[in-house]
């Protein structure tokens, strides 16, 4: 209940007066996120998208779509027109060159490029990993064999 305290203008006089005010029923919500989530790209309205969204964080539309490592970086840096490079080759400079970089370690260079670059590309230490060294190959040359104990 509520006490409301009442003048009246005539009189100045004051009434208390009770007022008792029964509970909402909560209403249900707008949307069933659950129906249809595995087509709610096509299949929803964008008021249902909207909404199941903020309310439920289901349908949400993806912020982005990254590329790979060797994915173009259209980030000017330095505003000195070196943009057009690619994640690989932006981390490789930065590595070595790079002021914001206190260690300039690889691990370092990663996470600002991928941080400068998020959603043109994305690098890991995988990317930068060293090939196996090329062993070469081996030829047999002749038409007859011999074992090392003299059979044939």
């Amino acid at each position: 209940f509520v006490l409301l305290f009442c003048t009246t203008p005539s009189d100045s006089t004051t009434n208390v007066k009770s007022v008792h005010f029964e509970p909402v029923a909560p209403t249900s919500a707008p949307f069933d996120c659950s129906a249809g989530v595995s087509n709610w790209e096509a299949g929803w309205s964008n008021v249902k998208k909207s909404w199941c969204c903020a309310d439920a964080g289901v349908g949400c539309a993806p912020k982005c779509m990254t590329g790979s490592c060797d994915a173009t970086c259209y980030h000017d840096v330095d505003n000195k027109g070196h943009a057009d490079v690619t994640c690989r080759e932006r981390i490789s400079w930065a590595k070595e060159h790079s002021e914001i970089l206190q260690a300039k370690t690889l691990q370092g260079a990663i996470v600002l490029v991928n941080k400068e670059c998020e959603c043109q590309c994305s690098c890991a230490e995988a990317d930068f990993a060293e090939p196996p060294p090329n062993v070469g190959t081996c030829s047999i040359v002749g038409d007859h064999f011999q074992t090392f104990d003299g059979s044939r």
